[in-house]
Formats: structure tokens, sequence, C-alpha cells
């Protein structure tokens, strides 16, 4: 290293060394981060006015040392500038290398020294900052004191507003005192007086108890007299036609309204039984009970679903009200308007016009009539009855496929003039007879409007469903060798519940002249067969060999000659029919007619149309036709039997007949 290489260096040294010691005599020991934080406790600990003096204190000592930092860092810029001159001139030398090293030694004591002047000034800052914080805090405690002393003095006027408050209070307390007083032996008297009102109400609910029983009992022996009155008005709502259907759901109505007390009625009726049996019952409850029982069973009856007049069926009143809507609802389809029924009464209409037997008769069509087309042999019209059951179909032979559930089949006949009754004189005569009474004739002419006619005896099934229940003798079951069933003729039907069961349809039983007109079928001699009674083989169920061997041995009249197969009543369409297509007009049941019974047709020479003996005029009432246990002498068509309305019998039943309704011009 040359002489003025070293000589620049050690200058660079002793510059460092004297600018360290100036700076640190200058500013004193760099203060501690310890000793900082507890002299700013301390100040923190006294009174705002001595910390901000201290603070003042500490920021001018700060800005002194801040001062003379600045001025060391000029200075050893001024010696650094000096050293890079002296470093210029002497690069060339071969000193160069040592200088540069003395250089970068005093470029690092000059960056410390500025950061110690950032550190400084940093410093600095943060006591400006406290100071003004102090100046704050002192100016806040000054407000605080003077707001005390006009607090406290507040506080004193409140607690002298307040022990006066206390005395009044106290005052007032006791005049209180005295009216609680007074007002708590007002309330004995009222709380006395409270219990007289409480028992007085007590017996005047006790009557008021009394007086409602006595009127629920009362209003239930309305509702029985109501419940007899609904049971009458049960036959003005026939027939079941869409017309009666706004009468019959205001009944259903009213019958609901008398049922919504029934579990009342039932729990008194218990409690009265109660009684009654401990021997404890008054003879008002007595009386009572038993006008209550029969009330419950008139309204279990009305509610019965099989036999209810709700929806049961009933031989007192037939179909229950909800099932003749159900039918009312749906007859004018089923019959009328459905397409089927629309094309089948075309061409019942089409055909009564054009054919011969009708002899142009405009027909219209029937309500609750379902047309099944002419019969192949008798060339006549037939019509199923709906309400009695399922439509019969024609088989491919054209004939009707009849089961237990079907329908009852109505023959439209034309009507017209027709011999009636018999005579045993004059064989070239009307009807001649040779087994005629004088009782039994003369014979007379009448004239029939057209009308239906069943085709066969009425069915147990199709009754069954009439009325709800099978009152033949000889019901489903094996009878004489032979099994009857529901396609079998009803039996046991009197009179009067043939008149009443059918009426409730639009429905009768025919007219004596109907009957004969129609089982004569245009015949004049003893039977629709002719004059012979081996004519009537294959046609008729009468007391016969079979008969004598299978439990009718005792019956009178028996015909040894014929063998029809039956002991009891057949099949209503086992056997041949007549020219009309009528089956059983001889033998199987006797039919009721609707008249009245003479013991002589009346005499008359004069045509008669649409005969009829009223029923009202005799006790007695006429029966047609035979039986099965008949002989052929009973079984002539002129052959007339009687009863009392209300008689029946294993051997009598019905054919039905209906009036023709047509269109009046």
């Amino acid at each position: 290293m040359s002489v003025v290489a070293r000589t620049l260096v050690v200058g660079l040294l002793g510059l460092g060394a004297g600018l360290g010691g100036g700076y640190w005599a200058s500013s004193g020991d760099a203060p501690s981060p310890a000793l900082g934080a507890a002299g700013m406790d301390a100040m923190g600990a006294a009174s705002p006015a001595s910390r901000l003096a201290a603070e003042i204190s500490a920021r001018e000592d700060a800005e002194r040392r801040a001062t003379a930092a600045q001025e060391q860092a000029a200075a050893v810029a001024a010696r650094l500038r000096d050293v890079s001159d002296q470093l210029a001139s002497a690069r060339a030398g071969s000193e160069l290398e040592e200088q540069a090293a003395a250089l970068e030694v005093t470029r690092s004591d000059l960056s410390a020294a500025r950061a110690t002047l950032a550190a400084t000034r940093s410093e600095a800052e943060a006591s400006s900052l406290r100071l003004e914080e102090a100046i704050s805090a002192l100016e806040s405690a000054n407000a605080e004191l003077v707001l005390s002393a006009e607090r406290r003095a507040e506080l004193e006027r409140e607690r002298d507003a307040a022990l006066a408050e206390n005395e009044r209070l106290a005052d007032l307390a006791a005049a209180r005192q005295l009216e609680v007083e007074a007002a708590r032996a007002k309330v004995e008297a009222a709380l006395a007086r409270r219990q007289a009102l409480e028992d007085e109400q007590a017996v005047v609910q006790e009557r008021l108890a009394e007086a409602r029983t006595e009127r629920d009992d009362l209003l239930r022996l309305a509702s029985a007299a109501r419940l007899d009155e609904l049971v009458a008005e049960l036959d003005e709502l026939w027939p079941a036609t869409p017309e009666k259907v706004p009468a019959m759901e205001a009944w259903i109505r009213a019958a609901q309204a008398e049922l919504a007390g029934l579990d009342h009625d039932r729990s008194a009726l218990a409690r009265l039984e109660q009684r009654i049996a401990a021997g404890e019952a008054s003879a008002d409850e007595l009386w009572w009970a038993q006008r209550l029982g029969r009330l419950v069973d008139q309204l279990e009856a009305l509610l019965d679903p099989e036999h209810g007049a709700l929806g049961g069926l009933s031989p007192s009143f037939g179909w229950g009200v909800a099932r003749r809507i159900a039918f009312a609802e749906t007859v004018v389809d089923r019959s009328l308007e459905d397409r089927d029924a629309r094309e089948a009464w075309a061409e019942s209409i089409r055909f009564a016009r054009t054919s011969d037997d009708y002899r142009g008769l405009e027909l219209e069509p029937q309500l609750g009539l379902l047309p099944l087309g002419p019969d192949p042999d008798s060339g006549l019209l037939e019509f199923a009855w709906l309400a009695s059951g399922r439509a019969t179909p024609r088989g491919p032979d054209g004939r009707l496929e009849l089961g237990g559930d079907s329908a009852a089949v109505l023959v439209l006949v034309p009507g017209g003039r027709c011999w009636i009754g018999a005579q045993s004189r004059d064989r070239g005569g009307p009807n001649f007879d040779p087994l005629a009474t004088d009782a039994e004739g003369p014979p007379r002419q009448v004239e029939l409007s057209p009308h239906f006619i069943g085709k066969h005896e009425l069915t147990q099934g199709q009754w069954l469903r009439l009325v709800g229940e099978n009152p033949s003798r000889y019901g489903p079951g094996t009878w004489g060798g032979r099994e009857v069933d529901l396609a079998h003729p009803v039996t046991n039907v009197s009179w009067d519940e043939a008149t009443t069961a059918l009426a409730r349809h639009g429905l009768r039983l025919p007219t004596e002249a109907e009957w004969e007109c129609d089982a004569r079928a245009g015949a004049s001699t003893a039977w629709s067969t002719g004059g012979d009674p081996r004519s009537l083989s294959g046609s008729v169920n009468l007391a016969d060999r079979y008969a004598g061997a299978n439990g009718g041995a005792n019956w009178a009249g028996r015909l040894e000659w014929l063998d029809d197969g039956h002991t009891v009543m057949a099949r209503v369409d086992d056997f041949r029919a007549n020219a009309f297509g009528l089956h059983h007009v001889h033998g199987n049941v006797w039919e009721w007619c609707a008249d009245g019974y003479q013991d002589r047709l009346p005499a008359s020479t004069a045509l008669v149309e649409d005969p009829l003996v009223d029923p009202q005029s005799s006790t007695r009432r006429t029966y047609r036709g035979g039986a099965y246990n008949s002989s052929a002498l009973d079984a002539r068509l002129v052959q007339r039997s009687s009863a009392t309305p209300d008689a029946e019998g294993a051997a009598l039943g019905l054919r039905i007949a209906r009036d023709l309704q047509q269109v009046v011009d």
C-alpha cells in the first residue's frame, strides 16, 4: 500500500471515530425501551399538568438531538465527499483497493447515522401525539370538576324532595289503611249477599233443569209424532220418478233431523230402565219409559239398513227413500234417453204403427219400460219393467233367457173387442163350454183399451226386490223332487199386499175382463189350447200323475193322463205360452184380479168398455186360472174363485198389468 493511500485510510478511520463519539456525547446513551416505558407509566400516574410539562421537556430534548444529528450527518457527508475525491485521485496509484475499503467503512457509518436520525424523528412525533392527548385529558378533567359540583347540589335538592315525598306518602298510607278497612267490611257484606244469591241460583238451576227435562220429554214426544207423520208421508213419495226427487230429499233431511236425538234417547231410556229394575221409578217415569222405548224402536227401525225407510226394503213401505232417489235419478236414461233405449223405442214405435195386430197404434215411450222387441211367436211387443230387475236379453232363437234376477216382462196387448164368460147351451154361440155353469155366463162382449199385462206370473225374485221379503210357502229349495228358485212364481201374497206394492210403481192387477181376454188370446173354447182338456198337455202344471207320486196323492181331480213333472209350482216360463205369449194362464198358481167378487157376471147385451167391478162393492176379491193342485175343470178360462182381500195361500200368486200412457190430442 502506498504512503498516500495509508494516510487516507487513517484519516477516514479517525473521522469515523470522531463522528461516533460526537453523536453519543451530544445525545447521551440511547434510551432503553424498558426505561422509556417506565417513564411513560410515571407520566401516566402524574396529574395532567405534570404529564404535560414532562411531555414538553421530552419534546424539546428530542428536537435538540435531532438538530445535532442533522449537523453531524452533514459533516459526515462533507468528509465523505472529500474522501471520494481523494479516492478518485488515488485510483491511479497502487493503494486504490485499500482506499476503497476505507470508503465502504465510512459509508456504513453514514447509514447508521441516518438510521439513528430516523429513530429520533419517530420518537419526536410520538412525543408530540402524547402531548396532544395530555392536553385533551387535562381539559376533560377540568370539565368534570365543574360538573361534579353542580351534580352534588342537584343530588342534595333531590334528597330533600324525596324526604318530603316520603312524609306525604306515609300520611297517604295511613288514610288508605282506613279506606281498606272500610272496603273490607263492605266486601264481607257483599260476600254474604253473594252466598245468599248462589243458594237461590242453585234452587233456580234445579228447577230449570227439571223444566228442561220436561221440555226435552215434550220435544221427544213431538218427535215421535213427527216420525208417525214421516211414515205416513212415505206413500206420497211414489212413484219413484224424477219429479218426486226434491220431495224425497226433503223427507230424508227431516228424518235425519229426528235421528240426531237417537243416542240421547237411548241413554235416557237406559237410565230409566235401571231405575225401573231397582224399583225406584215413579209412575211418571214408567209412563215415559214406555213412550221413549217406542220412540227408540221407531228411530232404529227407520235407520235399519236392510228394512229401514231411509234406504232399506219393507213390505210396509216398499223401497226406502234413498233407494227411490237412486232409481229416479237413472230411470230416464235407462228407459228413454241412452242410445240403446232410444233406438229400441224408435223401432217399437215404428212396429206398432205398421203392424196389423196394433192397427196403426201411435205408441209413446213409457217411463220405466225398456223395449225388448216383438215375441217371435206371438208377434206382440214386449217390455222389461226396470224397477223389478235386470232387463232380460233374448237368446239366438229370439226367446227370453229368464233368470232369478230378471225383470218382469210386460206384453203390449192391442185391446179391442172380446167375448168373456161362457155358456153350455149353444155350440154355435160365443164361448161354448159344455162344463159352464149359469154363474159363469151369459157371455158378454167387452171392448178393451190397449194395455200391458205380465208375460209371466210375478216371480219370487221380483217380489223380493219390490218389498224386501219372499213370503212364498215353497221358496228356494227342493220340493216334490224338483228345485225351486227365484224364477218360480211368488205366492202367499194377499190382494191388499199386491195392489199396494204395485200401485207404488204405477202398476196394478189386471181386471177380470183383461185377464180372461188376454188368457183366451182369441180362443172361444174352455181352455186357450182348445175344447179338449188333453190339449193342455205341454202348456200347464196341474194336479197330475207326477204329483200323485211325489206328495200330492190326496189332491182331488188329479189327471192320470197328464205328467207335467211338478208337484208344486214350476218356473214361470217352463211351459208353452198362449197365442199372446202369456205363460201359465192355466194352472201353476192362481192369479189375483182387480175386481170385487160377484156371484154372477153382470148380464148385458150392450158393449161394455173396460169393465171393472168396484172392489169396494164387495167383501171378497176374484182370482182366476187354477194352480198346480187344481183339476182341469178348475183351470178353465171362465172358472172364478174368490177370497177376502187379506187372504193368502201357497197356491195363490199374481200377474201384473199397466195402463198404456198415450198423448191426448
